[in-house]
């Protein structure tokens, strides 16, 4: 398996893990009071790293071109990830995840266009494959039978899923010109900054969490670090399109880390699901 392939799944790994841990800090402070925290937990994680692996230096190298990425990644990224939050606090963290992850195709088609990159019939095919096994997953929420209705925070999840897709390829051309780490702590601090300036927009939706909400944040910080830290180092070295296409089967850990500990239900069609995300990481890595 190849570095970047390695990255890439320990950035799965990372996030969808964090995703799982972060729901009950979710429901017990609030979708914009947790990000904030969190995210400004994850760049006091991330400052040090960078400190010590002697990336930090390289931040006097933001130029003009990489602040309009950062402008870019703080709109598309930031926004997404305030929508996820909001979809995590208004339904299943499962729908949440499985819906918003299905943003692969979205990042492949902006890598194309916005990078000149080019995939091979095997690689279209794997990333294709990718695309459809995270949609499987969530498929029994888009399925409308008689009397059923769509979960109220699927709104919220597609709104996630357009934003990440379109903000992934930024991380590439910050991550190659500053560093991965600082990209990370840049990344957090932006987040941060546009989450907090929605929740002063509402009044009481910022405020400082409880001593249990903080453990949770913290937990969930170190495994958010390790996925956002991973994905910027795979994006130095190897196509923004196919790093995408691995680091977005997340869902599937989020998913199955919910089955073994929160005992909830996996359908048929999810396990299918989750298999074909996989299968097409084995085609990717080939």
């Amino acid at each position: 398996m190849s570095n970047e392939i390695a990255f890439a799944v320990a950035a799965a790994a990372g996030w969808g893990t964090a995703a799982y841990l972060i729901k009950k800090a979710i429901d017990e402070n609030g979708a914009y009071s947790t990000a904030v925290f969190k995210f400004a937990f994850c760049a006091a994680l991330a400052l040090p790293i960078s400190f010590f692996a002697g990336e930090l230096p390289r931040m006097a190298s933001m130029d003009g071109p990489l602040l309009w990425d950062l402008a870019l990644l703080m709109v598309l990224n930031g926004g997404a990830t305030a929508c996820f939050y909001k979809a995590a606090e208004t339904g299943k963290i499962s729908v949440a995840i499985a819906v918003s992850g299905s943003f692969a195709w979205i990042t492949a088609i902006a890598s194309a266009a916005l990078l000149g990159e080019t995939l091979s019939a095997l690689q279209v095919f794997a990333v294709l494959l990718s695309v459809a096994g995270v949609f499987l997953v969530s498929a029994k929420h888009f399925s409308l039978s008689k009397g059923e209705k769509f979960e109220k925070n699927v709104g919220y999840a597609l709104l996630a899923m357009l934003g990440w897709g379109a903000s992934m390829v930024f991380f590439k051309p910050l991550s190659m010109g500053i560093g991965p780490i600082n990209t990370a702590i840049l990344n957090y601090l932006v987040i941060v900054a546009l989450i907090a300036a929605i929740a002063l927009a509402k009044k009481g939706a910022l405020h400082s969490p409880k001593k249990t909400v903080y453990k949770r944040i913290g937990a969930s910080s170190l495994f958010d670090v390790t996925g956002t830290v991973s994905y910027n180092v795979a994006m130095t070295t190897g196509l923004a399109s196919t790093t995408t296409a691995i680091a977005a089967m997340f869902p599937a850990v989020t998913v199955g880390l919910a089955a073994i500990f929160l005992k909830e239900k996996i359908s048929g069609t999810q396990w299918i699901g989750m298999a074909i995300v996989f299968a097409s990481l084995a085609l990717l890595s080939a």
